[in-house]
C-alpha cells in the first residue's frame, strides 16, 4: 500500500529583512549581494563612498516579500571603502565593503 500525503502542506522560505550575504568582500570588480524584504514596499539599495556620496544605485523600486540576489559591478569605481544601504520602510542596514584593483 502506497503512503498518501497531506496536499494542503506548503512549502514556506522564512523572510528576514537584511542583508544576508555580500560576497567576497574585500572583491574585486564584482560582488554578489543576497538580502530579504519582509513587507512589500519600496526598497533601496544604494553604496556610498567614505564621504557621504552616492556612488551607486542597485535598486530603488518597489518589491514583494521575499529573498533577492543580485550582482554589482563596480569596475567604474576607484579603490577604496565603500557603505552598502539597505532600505525598506523603517528598517535600514549598513554594511562596509572594500574594493580592490
Amino acid at each position: 500500500m502506497a503512503d498518501t500525503h497531506s496536499v494542503d502542506d506548503e512549502l514556506v522560505i522564512p523572510v528576514e529583512f537584511g542583508l544576508h550575504s555580500v560576497y567576497p568582500n574585500p572583491f574585486n570588480n564584482l560582488l554578489r549581494i543576497e538580502y530579504g524584504i519582509e513587507t512589500p514596499g519600496q526598497v533601496e539599495l544604494k553604496v556610498y563612498d567614505l564621504s557621504g556620496r552616492i556612488a551607486g544605485v542597485l535598486r530603488s523600486k518597489d518589491h514583494v516579500r521575499g529573498n533577492y540576489s543580485i550582482s554589482w559591478d563596480a569596475g567604474q569605481l576607484p579603490a577604496g571603502l565603500y557603505f552598502l544601504k539597505l532600505e525598506a520602510g523603517q528598517k535600514r542596514q549598513i554594511t562596509k565593503i572594500q574594493l580592490l584593483k
